[in-house]
């Protein structure tokens, strides 16, 4: 079961779909690159949040229209969310209930600017202290910013695990620095990162080609099993 992590597909919660229409559409894109779930990441800025439980009940809130409205034959949708990193969030007390469905698992965003030891430092303490395995939402784009072997240090050290998005494997600019990162071994999840069926659209499948073309079948088979493996992870048979 291939499960795509990171895609903004409840309705109307963030910038991802815009409405229902547009949530279904985007199911049936995934369920023709045969990925069978999705756990869907809408933003969480704390910042923007009156608190942890009224996200929640919003985002549920979507998740319930969405299961209502889509049919059995499109992927499975689990909740989960992509946080932005904040200054105390190795403090956070309500952290572990931003994590991917019944898993351990939470999908991090670094702010766009230089990554710093500090910050790497709260991101190990999420995984040293409180349990949790961060995934470092699309690692491609911090490749030109100061302090992007904080990143891969993360990884390297097993304090995190690294996520691409598949459009970074497809566009001419990013492609050979994210196929790097692949064979360098510090990507574990291709995931679409998708807002909209037309401007950021899935391309799970034509990603997942590339791997194997660029870097091998072994390689496109690790990153299937680590799909599989967080799939189960989620659905709390793991």
């Amino acid at each position: 079961m291939y499960i795509d992590i990171h895609a903004h597909i409840l309705p109307a919660v963030d910038d991802g779909a815009k409405n229902i229409d547009e949530s279904l559409a985007l199911l049936k894109m995934l369920k023709d690159q045969n990925v069978g779930a999705v756990a869907v990441s809408p933003h969480f800025y704390p910042r923007r949040e009156n608190s942890v439980s009224e996200y929640k009940e919003r985002i549920a809130a979507a998740y319930d229209r969405l299961i209502s409205a889509k049919d059995d034959g499109l992927p499975e949708v689990y909740l989960g969310c992509e946080v932005h990193f904040f200054k105390g969030i190795s403090l956070f007390s309500d952290i572990r209930s931003l994590c991917i469905g019944k898993s351990n698992y939470i999908l991090i965003e670094f702010p766009y600017r230089s990554i710093t030891s500090s910050m790497a430092n709260e991101i190990a303490e999420l995984y040293l202290n409180h349990g949790l395995m961060p995934i470092l939402a699309h690692i491609e784009r911090y490749r030109s910013f100061d302090g992007f072997e904080h990143i891969l240090k993360l990884i390297d050290d097993g304090f995190a695990l690294g996520q691409v998005n598949a459009y970074s494997l497809l566009e001419f600019k990013p492609r050979r620095a994210t196929v790097k990162l692949i064979k360098d071994g510090f990507v574990s999840f291709i995931a679409s990162d998708c807002h909209s069926s037309d401007e950021i659209p899935p391309r799970i499948g034509e990603a997942l080609r590339r791997v194997e073309k660029k870097c091998g079948k072994q390689k496109l088979e690790e990153i299937t099993a680590n799909s599989q493996d967080l799939y189960n992870k989620i659905k709390g048979n793991d």
